[in-house]
């Protein structure tokens, strides 16, 4: 599987935003882009399913004031 960098979706953040401001929090997004890595006894956590946890993180950053 191919996986993005935190590099890389940093720029495809400023991209979209247009500014280089583009990200509120560099930890928790660095979290969600290493997420998919995960392995547990030789198996991906997340079998097929890259997006997840960057989605979840987003939406927990949507709900938080």
């Amino acid at each position: 599987m191919i996986y993005l960098d935190l590099a890389e979706v940093v720029a495809i953040a400023r991209a979209v935003n247009k500014t280089p401001h583009a990200v509120a929090d560099i930890g928790l997004l660095a979290g969600a882009v290493e997420r998919p890595k995960a392995t547990v006894f030789g198996q991906e956590v997340y079998p097929g399913c890259s997006s997840r946890p960057l989605l979840s993180c987003i939406r927990s950053r949507e709900t938080t004031p």
